[in-house]
């Protein structure tokens, strides 16, 4: 698979930013939200995925001020 680099720009903890994930056969990307967790100021940022699509992980935490984020339904980070 073949990757582009974007141009990138100072990211802060909370943000929300746009990123290229792989598809799941590898062959493709799709653009999704993500939560900005860390950016080391290095170009390599730490972000979690941000999802609609209820699972039941441990890990995953229910944003439901949907409202105040200006989102359609609750989401998943």
């Amino acid at each position: 698979m073949r990757t582009r680099m974007l141009p990138m720009i100072a990211c802060n903890f909370g943000d929300i930013v746009l990123i290229e994930f792989p598809l799941t056969d590898m062959r493709g990307v799709s653009r999704r939200p993500a939560l900005v967790l860390n950016d080391s100021g290095d170009l390599d940022v730490l972000v979690a995925r941000i999802t609609s699509q209820e699972q039941s992980i441990k890990s995953d935490y229910k944003v439901t001020l949907q409202r105040y984020l200006r989102l359609l339904v609750p989401h998943i980070v």
